[in-house]
């Protein structure tokens, strides 16, 4: 067993314990020797946990805090695996150029897990929607992609992004409930914060033409820090929870928080369709009869007003001609919101 796996392992087998184990038992539980029970240990302290040998009795592990901050990858998989059950494989690391196209490529490998996790502290090469980059410097944000294997024809993936946003939503006021008045899903994969860009959600698939092989559904979620330390232009377009709460929240229990959100919402969405989710979408979105351009790619000035959003998650519109316009995707220039 590779170090990292094997030191996961141990951390997550004392978790689970309120007592002491001994070297012997841990062994047992990961199939190795008392002496890689040891140097195990020994990489869990230098990596910050703290660890009470008992004489005669075993290994003690404490909870000291800190582990969503510092968001140790041996922490997170074991903490995961440990609070998660139902959870796929969860691969976490301290940097990856991105969780997206990790994902990606072990769909394309063949046999996806549903619900196996890919979690990193930086991205080096971090994607979002049509091509823009994600900037995710370590120590600040939550950067992560997850597998889901619906049952469906491709073109009922993109109501997955919708969902997604919900489970988000209701997440960041789980952990954190005053931000709830100042927070907003913005059509078709954002949440913002007082007007300005808190998350994003960048939703992937590998599909022919009448099934799905696997959906990636990447989350990128400002958390810490202050958006002050980025470049000036993204310094007004986005912000941190941090930073409107005027305190640190833990990452991880952020990031559970949200898986456990979205398996509700996702078994509910398996159940009766989108539909079952539309009009929470709604409601944590705003939107009604807001005005809105960039629709018409004949002309950009033609504007219409918000009026719904249909079964399959498009946004419906009403232009001053009284006609319904349906958008399943594309860049909308938003006339009445502060973003």
């Amino acid at each position: 067993m590779p170090d990292n796996a094997l030191a996961t392992t141990i951390l997550g087998a004392l978790m689970a314990a309120n007592r002491p184990r001994s070297g012997g038992e841990l062994g047992t539980v990961a199939g190795v020797s008392r002496a890689r029970v040891w140097q195990a240990i020994e990489t869990l302290r230098r990596r910050g946990h703290t660890i009470h040998a008992v004489a005669g009795v075993g290994y003690r592990w404490v909870d000291d805090g800190g582990a969503g901050e510092r968001l140790d990858p041996i922490t997170a998989a074991a903490t995961l695996s440990q609070r998660l059950p139902w959870l796929g494989p969860v691969v976490a690391t301290a940097e990856t150029p991105s969780t997206n196209a990790s994902a990606m490529a072990a769909i394309r490998d063949g046999n996806p897990t549903e619900w196996s996790l890919w979690l990193s502290d930086r991205q080096t090469a971090g994607r979002g929607r049509l091509g823009r980059t994600w900037i995710t410097p370590p120590g600040r944000n939550l950067a992560f992609s997850l597998i889901l294997t619906p049952p469906w024809p491709p073109g009922e993936a993109a109501s997955l992004t919708l969902t997604t946003a919900v489970a988000l939503f209701d997440a960041l006021c789980d952990i954190a409930p005053a931000l709830a008045p100042d927070l907003k899903i913005k059509w078709p994969n954002d949440l913002m914060l007082q007007g300005r860009k808190l998350a994003g959600i960048l939703t992937e698939l590998e599909a022919e033409i009448d099934r799905i092989h696997g959906v990636v559904i990447g989350l990128g979620v400002n958390v810490l820090g202050s958006s002050d330390d980025l470049p000036d232009d993204l310094t007004r377009r986005t912000v941190t929870v941090a930073q409107v709460l005027g305190r640190k929240i833990d990452r991880l229990e952020l990031l559970i928080a949200f898986l456990e959100r979205l398996r509700s919402a996702y078994l509910l969405h398996l159940e009766h369709g989108f539909e079952a989710i539309r009009q929470g979408w709604w409601d944590r979105a705003g939107i009604e009869r807001q005005r809105v351009s960039g629709f018409d790619k004949n002309d950009p000035t033609h504007i219409a007003s918000v009026v719904g959003i249909d079964p399959g998650g498009a946004l419906l519109l009403l232009d001053e001609n009284a006609h319904l316009v349906r958008i399943s995707a594309g860049e909308l220039t938003w006339h009445d919101l502060a973003y």
